[in-house]
């Protein structure tokens, strides 16, 4: 449910993030911006009021330099005392130094190029007037009187000249300054016209943020509002799914309390009862599944796969399936094929058995055929499920992939389940990279492809000519009989209906086992006794299977300890596997599975006469003493020669093999070695090598074990 809004809630996130991002970078621009700008126009205006005050400053110093010297001029020509003469000549002759410290100092400041020219000018008019003004002074302090020439009328043009130069230097300088300061002005203007832009901008971006994350908001709230009728429809659906498993669960559990029923009816009756509580699990798996894909916890288990065993098992399952729903069911192989592949074989199953499975449920007459075609130079495999049945529409097509429903209510009132099956398969498919693609036509029928890369393809592994296969299953036999298992093993479970399940599944084992309901308890009962193998329940009361598995290994002790949980998600088998657990066995239990993680940590048992076949022979009648024992000497010899003969794929040496112990197998009190032997060969005319290779091997266990009798192995 959560994928369903996901994606809006990530955009939504991140439209919101940009956006006050942008927001945020836009009112800093505008900000350093305006200050930046400020500070610029501010320190303008500081310099030009400074620098032309200094210029007004100088010039005016100028002017009243010029201005004191013509009024010391005109004392001097004005008095007949020589001493005040001489004293108002000092005067005149110390007003020469201020005017050129002026003048120096204007010519350093920045002067425009009008300023620069008057400046000229007044050098010019200054320099003109000097020797002047210097022959009328000398004169008159020589004579006691003013000269003829040059007359105090020309001195005193030439210093109207000067003054009236300063008088136009001050005009021009303060007629700058107020041209700069309008400049300024004008910046000042721009500054604010910028400004405003950019506030407008941050506002038309905030407004449209505003629309967009409504909305998205918006379409996240349909999205809600759709996910919540799916979810309505699905749990109403599940209800249903649940519901009639279980129904079926209890009324035949309670049908099997009456009295007097006939073996047949008890065993229709569990049956149902197995046959039911599978589809319950199935059930769980599904919902389990999905939960892991909305967490990203589906993980792919890569591992070599026997494909023709994988796909025998797929045909035992479902011939038998379609035939009681008057169906046919077949397998097309299209050779060239790999025997084996690199994939995961839980999920490709899992994915072939729910194509199968709805191919079946959807179809009432005809068949359903599982077409099979490797491209060995792509390494690519496809697998094909085509039906005769209702077919799908083409707007039903687009959604047949989606979680929780199926193509339409009817249809799933009609033909039941939870809706889940395609979408997981779908998912299981890219998780392998590969696909999942459905076709079809309504009324017609309907074909879904799965395309698989195979990983490397050996040439010796490419079978181009061969039979459909036996429909037995076909698979590797495991050898180990777990009616010998034996050992002591603790059970921590808190449930006695599971405490006397998992009783029952080691009842014909040589296994002593002892129960306890809490974690607490199982500690005690570890240091008290010695147990090889201790089962441990992580949900229990006063302590948890978790904290006493801590707490056990923290003592010291190193035996195994396997989790009974239904918590089987990955995160949560890692954790158990990290906090002292050897193995992890998921709810609910099975049987098989129990039974196989338990040898696989049980000590290895001394051989004893249990493993060992006997003749039947010999009880009747100690004649056959000789035989038998030629027989067992030579079975040695005769397993070495069929593994060697097989692995150099000598199927003539091997036929010849089988012939013989086919004749001497039951002749000799030994009918196993002659049901294999007959069976092997069977295999070997259809050409399924496959099936052949998987009972050569039992054949080869089975020859390894026949002993004369129990006395000679006493001796």
């Amino acid at each position: 449910m959560q994928r369903l809004v996901s994606s809006t809630k990530d955009n939504t996130t991140g439209i919101l993030r940009a956006g006050f991002a942008a927001i945020i970078l836009l009112l800093l621009i505008v900000a350093s911006y305006s200050l930046y700008r400020v500070d610029q126009l501010t320190g303008l205006l500081i310099n030009i009021v400074e620098i032309n005050d200094k210029k007004i400053e100088l010039v005016n110093q100028l002017h009243d330099t010029v201005n004191n010297r013509w009024i010391s001029l005109r004392k001097m020509v004005a008095t007949d005392d020589p001493f005040e003469r001489d004293k108002v000549l000092q005067h005149f002759y110390t007003t020469v130094l201020p005017f050129q410290q002026a003048r120096e100092k204007l010519l350093a400041l920045p002067l425009t190029a009008k300023e620069r020219q008057i400046m000229q000018l007044l050098n010019t008019t200054s320099q003109q007037a000097q020797p002047k003004i210097r022959t009328f002074v000398d004169q008159l302090a020589t004579l006691g009187r003013p000269p003829e020439s040059p007359s105090l009328v020309d001195i005193k043009e030439l210093q109207d000249q000067v003054i009236n130069v300063t008088d136009s230097l001050v005009k021009l300088i303060k007629s700058e300054a107020l041209q700069a300061v309008e400049s300024m002005r004008m910046e000042l203007r721009r500054t604010y016209l910028i400004t405003a832009l950019l506030t407008l901008s941050i506002i038309i971006l905030a407004i449209t943020i505003a629309r967009i994350v409504s909305h998205y908001v918006n379409k996240k709230n349909r999205e809600l509002m759709n996910a919540m009728q799916v979810k309505s429809r699905f749990l109403a659906n599940m209800s249903h799914e649940v519901r009639t498993p279980l129904t079926a669960i209890i009324g035949f559990a309670e049908h099997l309390l009456t009295p007097n029923l006939t073996a047949t009816e008890q065993g229709a009756a569990v049956d149902t009862i197995i046959r039911s509580g599978h589809h319950l699990q199935t059930i769980v798996d599904e919902i389990l599944d999905l939960s892991k894909d909305e967490a990203s916890g589906l993980v792919a288990h890569h591992a070599e796969v026997w494909l023709l065993e994988l796909i025998v098992d797929v045909e035992d399952t479902f011939r038998q399936q379609a035939y009681k729903n008057g169906l046919s069911f077949e397998v097309n192989y299209q050779p060239p094929l790999p025997k084996r592949i690199t994939t995961d074989p839980v999920k490709l199953k899992q994915i072939l058995f729910n194509l199968c499975n709805n191919a079946i449920k959807f179809t009432e007459r005809g068949s359903i055929r599982l077409n099979i075609h490797c491209d060995i130079g792509q390494q690519q495999i496809f697998f094909e499920v085509d039906d005769d049945g209702i077919g799908i529409s083409q707007q039903e097509l687009e959604h047949i992939f989606q979680p929780f429903v199926q193509v339409d209510t009817s249809t799933t009132r009609k033909f039941g389940g939870t809706g889940l099956g395609l979408h997981l398969s779908q998912r299981f498919a890219e998780l392998l990279d590969g696909s999942l693609t459905a076709r079809s036509e309504y009324g017609k029928g309907s074909c879904f492809s799965l395309s698989l890369p195979t990983g490397y393809i050996s040439p010796e592994d490419i079978v181009t000519d061969f039979n459909q296969p036996h429909p037995q299953t076909i698979r590797q036999s495991v050898f180990a009989e777990y009616r010998r298992l034996q050992g002591k093993v603790l059970l921590a479970e808190d449930t006695q209906d599971n405490q006397l399940l998992i009783r029952a599944f080691l009842k014909n084992t040589d296994i002593h086992l002892t129960t306890v309901e809490n974690g607490q308890q199982a500690i005690a009962a570890v240091t008290q006794g010695k147990f090889d193998l201790v089962l441990m329940d992580i949900q229990m009361p006063v302590m948890n299977g978790l904290q006493a598995t801590q707490q056990l290994r923290e003592k010291g002790w190193s035996g195994a300890i396997l989790a009974l949980t239904a918590n089987v998600l990955q995160e949560d088998c890692q954790r158990y596997l990290q906090n002292g657990f050897n193995d992890v066995i998921g709810k609910p239990l099975n049987r098989s599975l129990l039974l196989e993680k338990i040898s696989s940590y049980l000590p290895t048992e001394h051989e004893d006469n249990s493993t060992f076949i006997y003749s039947s022979l010999l009880d009747e009648d100690p004649d056959f003493l000789p035989a038998i024992e030629h027989f067992v000497q030579n079975a040695t010899e005769e397993s070495l020669q069929l593994t060697k003969s097989l692995k150099d794929n000598n199927w003539t040496e091997v036929q010849q093999q089988l012939h013989r112990l086919k004749g001497s197998g039951g002749g000799i009190g030994f009918p196993l070695v002659t049901e294999l032997a007959i069976t092997c060969e069977e295999y070997i005319n259809d050409r399924n090598y496959i099936a052949a290779e998987s009972h050569i091997h039992q054949l080869v266990d089975v020859l390894q074990r026949v002993r004369t009798s129990r006395q000679s192995i006493k001796e």
